[in-house]
Order: structure tokens, then sequence, then C-alpha cells
């Protein structure tokens, strides 16, 4: 019996030395069980504001995206417009050494055109000039016509005399045949 006792004696140390041994543990479950509560009430926000950031961060991976895509398209359209400009002033400049030509041919008439201006000037000179002279010849002509219709009336007045003179020349030219003959008889 003392055997026993001894040993029931020693049991229920062993059982209380384990006791104080799991209590340490349970002890350290209560405070990590506590610990995790606060962890947990303090991982609230801080999952709440993570989620909050991930949704945040996927928005802006999406408007990233969305500008980067945008970004391709303006440098696209940045390309074509550049290439357009090119186009633009290679075609200016193929306009510009074209329009040379006409520019050229204008200033040769526009010269030409100044050179007619001149001449045609100096004409209208020449021609006010004669049309002047012109003037004077018609006058210097009816002038010399009123002379001419007063010769010829003249001569009219004077061909009647004539004619009368050239008749009695005639008779006087017979009469003194006849007295030729007469005086040859």
């Amino acid at each position: 019996m003392l055997a026993e006792k001894e040993l029931e004696k020693e049991f229920s140390e062993e059982q209380a030395a384990l006791r104080e041994k799991l209590q340490v543990p349970n002890k350290t479950i209560g405070i990590l069980a506590s610990e995790k509560s606060e962890l947990q009430a303090a991982l609230a926000p801080t999952q709440q504001a993570a989620r909050k950031k991930s949704g945040e961060a996927e928005s802006f991976a999406a408007r990233l995206c969305s500008s980067r895509e945008r970004e391709l398209e303006l440098e696209r359209t940045l390309a074509s417009v550049s290439l357009q400009q090119k186009q633009a002033e290679k075609r200016n400049e193929e306009l510009m050494k074209e329009l040379e030509d006409p520019k050229q041919e204008l200033y040769k008439h526009s010269k030409s055109s100044e050179e007619m201006k001149l001449q045609n000037s100096k004409l209208s000179r020449k021609f006010r000039c004669l049309v002047s002279q012109d003037s004077a010849l018609q006058l210097y002509i009816k002038d010399w016509r009123k002379k001419l219709e007063m010769a010829e009336r003249r001569i009219q007045q004077l061909s009647g005399s004539v004619f009368e003179l050239q008749a009695e020349r005639d008779q006087y030219a017979e009469k003194l045949k006849e007295v030729q003959r007469m005086w040859q008889q």
C-alpha cells in the first residue's frame, strides 16, 4: 500500500507538474488568441485598405494600359502627320519650282507689256501728229479744190472764148486761102 500511495503521490506530483507545464502553453495560447483577435481586428481595416488599393491599382493598371494604347495611337497619328507634313513640304517645294516658270513668264510678259505700252505711247503721239498733218493736208487740198473749181470755171469761160476765137481764126484762114487763091489766079 505504501508503494501504491507513493505511486499515487508521485503520479499526482507529475500530474501537477504536467498541469503547470500545460498552463504555460494554455496561457500562451490565450495570449496568442487574444493577440490574434487584436491582429485580426487591426488587419481588417488594412485588408480593406489593401483591397481598396488593389482596386485602385487595377484601375490604374487599366488606365495605364489605356494610356499606353492612346500613346501608341498618338505616336501612329504623329508619324502619319509627320509623313503628311513631309509630303506636303515636298509638294510645296515642287509647286514653288513649278511656280518659278510662270513667274518668269509673267515677268517677261510684264516687261514686254511695258515695252508695248511705251511703243503704243510713241505710236499714239505719231498718230496724233499724222492726224494733225492730215487735217492740215485736208485743208490744203480743200483750198486747192476751190482754186481748181475756180480755174475750171475760168477755163469753161475761156474755152467758150477759145472756141469763138478758133472759129474766127478758121474763118480768117478760109478767107486768107480764098484771097491767096484769088491772087494766084
